[in-house]
């Protein structure tokens, strides 16, 4: 009997794991860092879905991404990552 063959994603999370690399680098997960409620940084995002200063939507690995608050600027936006700046009051992902 044949093995079926394992998803990519789940083989590169165990061997994110086995060589203790960091997940979101290995296997293109979104990595966030937040500072305070007036800053968000998304790394490997898959692209940019709605843009206004009261929400902000990402396409990323783990889904849709929703940004919402008052005035929000995209302060950078390259392929690897968007700043949002303003005041954030949620960050939530969206099935």
């Amino acid at each position: 009997m044949k093995k079926e063959r394992e998803p990519k994603e789940d083989l590169r999370k165990r061997v994110a794991k086995a060589l203790e690399l960091p997940k979101e680098a290995f296997c293109s997960l979104p990595f966030l860092t937040m500072t305070g409620r007036n800053e968000l940084m998304i790394e490997n995002y898959r692209g940019l879905m709605e843009y206004g200063t009261e929400e902000v939507r990402l396409s990323t690995a783990e889904g849709i991404l929703r940004i919402t608050g008052r005035g929000l600027t995209l302060k950078t936006l390259d392929r690897e990552a968007v700043r949002i700046e303003g005041h954030i009051l949620s960050v939530e992902f969206l099935s």
